[in-house]
């Protein structure tokens, strides 16, 4: 009897210490940091400031400025989402507000881009435009959630550094 009731107390103690392992908080990813490491190149360490709150349906939102890369953005934004129906609607969102125009070299905006090793795989949506006189490349990346909304004073110069850093 005397080795039951301890096989017992060992039991319950082992239940019990498995049970507070449970109510201990989970460490969340944060969705700011995995949004950062989606940001194109070319951003000083100070450039990029996290938005609070995050843009529509967003978890994530970072503004960025002054991307020293060639043709780079004077201007961006860049927002991370939970699932693709919440980036489409960011895309909209954010096409809504344009003077739409064609990318350079393209037929359509809006239209679907690829990565250039993966000329067959739609990776997301593209579109130009022209906001409040900027001119601006918006896309997304539906493999990552991602969304980018970049600004500059020449299109072409924008969109070329948009080929060479999100679709490398």
């Amino acid at each position: 009897m005397n080795v039951s009731k301890r096989f017992l107390q060992l039991l319950l103690a082992t239940a019990l210490a498995g049970l507070y392992f449970l109510a201990l908080p989970v460490a969340q990813a944060d969705p700011a940091n995995d949004l950062t490491g989606m940001i194109p190149t070319g951003y000083s360490s100070d450039s990029c400031k996290t938005v609070d709150p995050p843009a529509s349906r967003a978890v994530a939102t970072v503004d960025c400025f002054n991307n020293s890369d060639p043709g780079g953005a004077a201007a961006a934004r860049y927002s991370l989402y939970q699932n693709t129906a919440d980036v489409a609607y960011g895309f909209q969102s954010s096409t809504g507000d344009d003077q739409l125009v064609n990318c350079p070299g393209q037929d359509t905006s809006p239209g679907t881009w690829h990565y250039k090793n993966a000329p067959d795989q739609t990776a997301g949506q593209v579109a130009c435009g022209i906001y409040q006189g900027k001119n601006e490349v918006m896309w997304t990346n539906d493999q990552k959630l991602f969304l980018g909304t970049a600004q500059g004073t020449d299109l072409n110069a924008l969109y070329s550094w948009w080929e060479n850093s999100a679709r490398a």
